[in-house]
């Protein structure tokens, strides 16, 4: 029996992942079928266990999303997309990940500061910066660049303006 007004997404969140995760915490869903419908959802359970992963490595454990009433039709089984929330700034400096050059190793990260000039004229200057917070696409700048500061972005070396530029990417 399936209780159609109940209806659950569950991930396999990475055991790396997990511990920054807590019920109540809110998520967004989209479903493949209406990958341009946010549906709000919030963590209503965490598996107490790892699941078993099969012929995979992976320590994951299951995380179950409650799924809010959405203007169509959700079936059982639909693919679902989910977005968790774990930490939320306002007001802060934001970087296309793409603009970002880390040093993993050190533990340092660096962005192309745009000193003067234009196109091939352009004169830049590596700069150390200190990170806060990230997503598939963007970076928080805590230290190191101020607001208005032009960054060259990615290999093409296309220029990003505070507030504008390229389509961010996850790199």
């Amino acid at each position: 029996l399936m209780d159609m007004e109940q209806l659950r997404v569950v991930l396999s969140v990475d055991e790396v992942d997990v511990g920054s995760l807590e019920v109540g915490q809110p998520a967004e869903v989209t479903l493949e079928t209406w990958p341009e419908e946010t549906i709000t959802s919030e963590i209503v359970k965490i598996a107490p266990a790892a699941g078993d992963g099969g012929d995979q490595a992976l320590v994951t454990y299951e995380v179950h999303l409650s799924l809010d009433k959405a203007q169509r039709p959700v079936r059982a089984g639909m693919t679902a997309n989910a977005r968790l929330v774990t930490a939320q700034r306002e007001d802060v400096l934001l970087v296309p990940n793409r603009a970002i050059i880390a040093d993993r190793q050190a533990g340092e990260y660096f962005v192309n500061l745009i000193i003067s000039g234009e196109g091939e004229d352009r004169v830049t200057e590596r700069v150390e910066v200190t990170i806060g917070l990230r997503d598939d696409e963007n970076t928080q700048i805590t230290g190191g660049i101020e607001a208005g500061d032009r960054l060259l972005v990615g290999q093409s070396g296309s220029e990003f303006p505070e507030g504008d530029g390229p389509p961010f990417g996850g790199d």
